[in-house]
Parts: C-alpha cells; sequence; structure tokens
C-alpha cells in the first residue's frame, strides 16, 4: 500500500480507503490510486469484488 500510495501521490491512508470504500475520494484521487502501476498491489485494488458467493455445487 506503501507503494501505490507514494506512485499516486496521496497518503497511505487515502490509498487505503479507496479499495475499502470506508470513506469519500475524490474521484481524480481515486483515479490516481486505482490507474496504472507498476505494482502489483495495485492489480489486487482494481481487481473487482464478486457480486455474489458461488452457488454450492450440487450432490451426486
Amino acid at each position: 500500500m506503501h507503494d501505490v500510495a507514494r506512485h499516486a501521490g496521496v497518503s497511505v491512508a487515502t490509498a487505503s480507503h479507496v479499495p475499502n470504500a470506508t470513506r469519500p475520494v475524490r474521484p481524480a484521487t481515486r483515479g490516481a490510486v486505482s490507474g496504472p502501476c507498476p505494482h502489483s498491489a495495485t492489480r489486487l485494488i482494481r481487481r473487482p469484488a464478486p457480486s455474489s458467493p458461488p452457488a454450492p455445487a450440487p450432490d451426486p
């Protein structure tokens, strides 16, 4: 998260609020945090959350 924040030019706290949606973040700031970054942490942040859990497998 530190690398993402440094790359986006924001604090670690602000970078953390983007994926966690714990506080409002300006659209430009959200884009800077979620935008292209060479670090793998950004790929984790940009991955959409599943909309619902997978259905259980049927009994054989």
